[in-house]
């Protein structure tokens, strides 16, 4: 859910090069269909038990207001969410700042478009290297949580003076979204860990938001945007950027805290 945004545009770049636009819904149609036949022939069915009670309305709202009420479920998931809002006003400013601000070229902002989906993938693969080496998971947070904030407030700086320019801004975007693949496994699984026995319910709030995130960041963009500089895009990164590490360091670890001191008490006890 975080690769796909940033190498679907390169993507969809490649197949106009080479064709036209109906080209674009013919490669979601050939992609649907490879989706549709993987899942029916390789994905098996994990359920042991089907529970047919499961979607009944009142369980289903009782369920997500569990969720909800769940600081630290809620918490992470706002912080998941947040920093998708961040990463999201990015792609959706990218190409109104790349093409029409600095007037690269269509060839040219794919390639600097997959540069920042590569850092992603990067970032993900350092997460799992260091947290098979033990890290935990709230140092890999506060860490990517606080250079993430960092890159994006720079960016922000950078975009209001007169350096703005694609040799300035690319490092910054690259950092940034490198840090959404360190952010982003380790709420995601915060959100969900405290709640196994309801992890769809969980997984199914965290998707939302961080849609619903995504969706206001990109409107915020589309809405702030001049027409000749960088500034809403960058503005509205470090927004929710800054929102994200407040999630964190209001919500989130503050409730974990106190779920570990009640745990310590009881054991002592």
């Amino acid at each position: 859910m975080s690769v796909a945004p940033m190498i679907a545009p390169t993507i969809g770049g490649l197949v106009m090069a080479i064709a036209n636009w109906r080209a674009i819904y013919g490669t979601l149609a050939v992609g649907g269909f490879l989706l549709l036949l993987s899942v029916a022939l390789r994905l098996d069915e994990s359920l042991t038990h089907r529970d047919l009670n499961a979607i009944e309305p009142s369980r289903l709202i009782k369920n997500y207001g569990r969720i909800l009420s769940n600081p630290i479920c809620l918490g992470y998931a706002l912080v998941n969410a947040l920093y998708f809002g961040c990463m999201f006003a990015y792609v959706a400013g990218s190409p109104l700042v790349m093409l029409n601000v600095f007037g690269v070229s269509t060839t040219t902002y794919g390639w600097l478009f997959a540069s920042t989906a590569f850092g992603i993938m990067i970032g993900s693969f350092l997460n799992g290297r260091l947290s098979i080496r033990g890290v935990s998971h709230t140092k890999l947070l506060t860490i990517g949580l606080l250079i993430a904030t960092a890159s994006a407030v720079t960016l922000v700086i950078i975009s209001a003076s007169s350096v703005a320019q694609v040799t300035t801004l690319m490092p910054l975007l690259i950092l940034n979204t490198f840090c959404r693949g360190i952010v982003s496994p380790n709420a995601i699984h915060s959100a969900i860990q405290p709640v196994p026995e309801s992890a769809g319910v969980a997984a199914a709030v965290v998707g939302f938001l961080q849609m619903l995130s995504g969706a206001l960041a990109s409107g915020l963009v589309a809405f702030l945007y001049d027409g000749h500089t960088a500034i809403a895009m960058s503005s509205v990164m470090a927004l929710f950027a800054i929102a994200s590490y407040a999630a964190y360091a209001g919500l989130a670890r503050p409730a974990e805290r106190r779920l570990i001191r009640q745990q310590q008490m009881t054991h002592d006890s």
